[in-house]
């Protein structure tokens, strides 16, 4: 459990340095939280997309991954997303 709490405020902090080292990018999320969870969607999505006991057919796709993200209110987000899919 203490692993989980690291990784959560090791994940805070990179959002909050990233926003503040990346101004103009951070003021288009409301909240430095947004740049939590996007980050950890992408490790998410790499997680899934690259392990083998996944199979081809239950992989995340593009619009999964949007939709695992819904509600978050910014187009620009989904624009980000949407270049980092297959990237990942």
């Amino acid at each position: 459990m203490q692993s989980i709490f690291n990784f959560c405020v090791s994940f805070q902090a990179f959002a909050s340095s990233y926003i503040s080292c990346n101004p103009d990018v951070g003021r288009k999320f409301v909240h430095p939280d947004t740049v939590f969870l996007i980050a950890y969607s992408i490790i998410m999505l790499n997680t899934d997309l690259h392990n083998n006991n996944i199979k081809p057919d239950r992989k995340m796709k593009l619009q999964d991954f949007l939709r695992n993200l819904r509600g978050r209110r910014i187009l620009f987000r989904l624009l980000v997303l949407s270049i980092s899919y297959p990237n990942v």
